[in-house]
């Protein structure tokens, strides 16, 4: 999985197929929904644009979704492997030191949820003319 466009012509990726995930954060299905209101979002906007073809003007739209998609869910995908790999650890000495770690008034949570602050609704998806 990489960043940028992932799809061609008037074909894209949506949910997993686009951004899979190791179940670590909990995002797989939000930001699946995310990308439904993010895609809505590009596809309505060209439909009524006036400037060049429809057809064209979907195809610029779906690659600006990817875009947009590719910059929420990539470090997405790395944190939850990150947090998994750490998490799922068998080593004793990584574990005793994770856990005094998560254990200490030092350990906020706060930080381990910036990713649920996300506005899908403020997306770019705005569709340059042709």
């Amino acid at each position: 999985w990489t960043r940028g466009a992932f799809g061609r012509g008037l074909v894209t990726l949506a949910g997993d197929a686009a951004h899979p995930q190791t179940p670590n954060l909990g995002q797989g299905g939000c930001t699946a929904l995310e990308d439904a209101v993010v895609l809505a979002g590009a596809v309505s906007e060209a439909v009524q644009g006036s400037a060049g073809g429809v057809s064209e003007r979907l195809e610029q739209a779906l690659r600006v979704y990817e875009e947009e998609r590719s910059a929420r869910c990539l470090p997405l995908t790395v944190r939850a492997n990150i947090m998994g790999l750490l998490l799922q650890l068998p080593y004793a000495p990584v574990c005793t030191v994770r856990d005094t770690f998560i254990s200490s008034p030092l350990f906020s949570p706060s930080h381990f949820l910036d990713h649920t602050l996300y506005n899908a609704a403020s997306a770019k998806v705005a569709v340059k003319a042709v």
